[in-house]
């Protein structure tokens, strides 16, 4: 038993060692943009390369299927205009200034430093929102933001899942913590307000 592990052990190292992608084709790999991995269970996770950030892949968590997208559009869509009509004014704290990102937590990962630079969110107060990276727009989409700090986000691309925040404020400082409501609880944002 002792030698079968020795065996294992050592073609791992060998095997390690024997890795046939050289320099050359990981620089070629990082010019050609963002790494597509397809999980076991079919769902896709698509990883920057090259120190490239597509904010929206950040900002959106994985789920399992396209089915399971439409049905948290559609509820998130109904609790939206439920709570525009219970509370219609959009408390200034979200809505004044534009929010740039300093650091994004999933799971266990923290953005590198300096990855989100320039990379913004602008909450307007007719609901709207636009984000991108310095005057550039990559993406729109409509929220609602509660008295309590509960922010509701569903972007205009249909194929998005929307999202929820507990947000806390401490100056012109915006963390997002993710709620559960649609499997955001993996995921926390710093963000700081910036008045232009």
């Amino acid at each position: 038993m002792r030698s079968l592990f020795v065996i294992v052990f050592l073609a791992a190292i060998v095997g390690c060692k024997n890795d046939p992608t050289s320099t050359k084709e990981v620089e070629a790999m990082k010019e050609q943009g963002p790494i597509k991995i397809v999980r076991e269970d079919g769902s896709i996770q698509v990883k920057p390369n090259n120190n490239e950030i597509d904010l929206s892949i950040h900002f959106n968590t994985t789920v399992s299927s396209g089915a399971e997208v439409i049905q948290f559009r559609k509820d998130a869509q109904s609790i939206l205009e439920k709570r525009i009509l219970d509370q219609p004014r959009i408390p200034s704290i979200i809505d004044q200034g534009t929010f740039f990102f300093q650091f994004i937590v999933k799971g266990s990962e923290i953005s590198e430093v300096g990855l989100l630079d320039n990379k913004y969110i602008d909450f307007k107060e007719d609901n709207t929102y636009s984000y991108g990276i310095n005057k550039t727009v990559d993406g729109t989409g409509v929220y609602h933001y509660t008295e309590d700090g509960i922010l509701l986000m569903i972007d205009d691309d249909p194929t998005r899942k929307p999202q929820e925040f507990q947000a806390k404020h401490g100056g012109d400082s915006l963390v997002l913590v993710g709620r559960p409501t649609y499997k955001d609880n993996n995921m926390q944002m710093k963000l700081e307000k910036v008045m232009i």
